[in-house]
């Protein structure tokens, strides 16, 4: 198979590290400065979206939540009065309490724009072998209140507990969108059909989709518009995954009609990225993420106001 074609921007990127070994780092005993940087790197970012955060939420009347799909693909500049609140492996219960934390702190929010991506219904970051250990992280820079049975969670957390809620970042950035940090490249060596196959298994699953469940019926209570994005992918991505998108994102399309019978007023909006041809292979960075200065993302967030516009 051909070599995936991707932007120069892209070059030189590397795997996404582990998270597995930081359990030892949180001993309540330790300061910061024995935390291992990539982990210090990810804390700064998140408290810097959560600053942004803060300083905006008076203002907005749109959220953007989701995985990495979103948090490289959603440009707030082109779609006014919005926010990304995306994050690496965010799954919809983090969406879900994410959108809560904006309910409460936006009065003037109309609009929720939530990423679906082929993982998304089963995607359970607390589940996650390599990337459970970002949920405690997101649990308490938000201050969602989120409560754990895993042994391993329960420790992090309670070790969390306090300790970052003063923490501040001067990363640079609009919106919660920080073009420059954290936006890390699967490598093209590590192969599409690994890629594709990886998805494809939480694919299979419906678990996450409680938490969409949740997101959908808050947001027809509260008379919010909805806007459901299914990302583009990079076409070798596509040709792997196979172009069914009626079956592939099956759980989406099921809660919609869904919603119509239990909620018949509903506004939800789909822009379906996965068949749009208007990405091209120049537009990502790996086989499912858009560079994030690049034309892709300028395009997917357009798009994305424009479903809002029309809401």
């Amino acid at each position: 198979m051909a070599t995936i074609e991707i932007s120069e921007k892209a070059e030189g990127s590397f795997s996404w590290p582990c998270f597995g070994i930081i359990l030892p780092f949180y001993n309540k005993d330790h300061e910061m400065n024995n935390i291992p940087n990539h982990l210090l790197s990810f804390i700064d970012y998140l408290v810097a979206k959560r600053d942004m955060f803060m300083r905006d939420m008076k203002t907005l009347s749109t959220v953007v939540v989701g995985s990495s799909h979103g948090d490289f693909g959603f440009n707030p500049k082109f779609c006014s009065e919005s926010f990304n609140l995306c994050s690496r492996s965010q799954d919809f219960k983090y969406s879900y309490f994410l959108y809560n934390r904006a309910i409460i702190n936006s009065p003037n929010l109309k609009n929720i724009v939530v990423f679906y991506s082929l993982f998304s219904s089963g995607n359970i970051l607390e589940s996650s072998p390599g990337e459970k250990f970002l949920a405690p992280l997101l649990n308490e820079i938000f201050e969602l209140s989120i409560s754990y049975c895993d042994p391993d969670l329960v420790m992090l957390s309670e070790s969390l507990h306090g300790r970052l809620r003063d923490l501040t970042s001067d990363l640079d950035g609009l919106s919660g969108f920080m073009p420059n940090h954290e936006k890390v490249f699967m490598p093209a060596d590590y192969g599409v059909e690994r890629r594709v196959r990886e998805h494809m298994t939480l694919n299979a699953k419906e678990e996450g989709n409680e938490y969409l469940a949740r997101i959908l019926l808050l947001a027809a209570e509260l008379g919010h518009n909805v806007v459901m994005v299914i990302p583009p992918v990079h076409q070798q991505y596509k040709a792997e995954a196979g172009g069914d998108t009626h079956y592939l994102f099956r759980g989406l399309f099921e809660l919609i009609e869904l919603m119509k019978i239990l909620c018949p007023t509903a506004n939800i909006q789909v822009v379906n990225g996965y068949d749009d041809y208007d990405f091209m292979p120049h537009h990502f960075g790996d086989f499912d993420h858009l560079i994030p200065e690049g034309d892709g993302a300028m395009i997917l967030s357009q798009k994305i106001s424009n479903a809002v516009q029309q809401s």
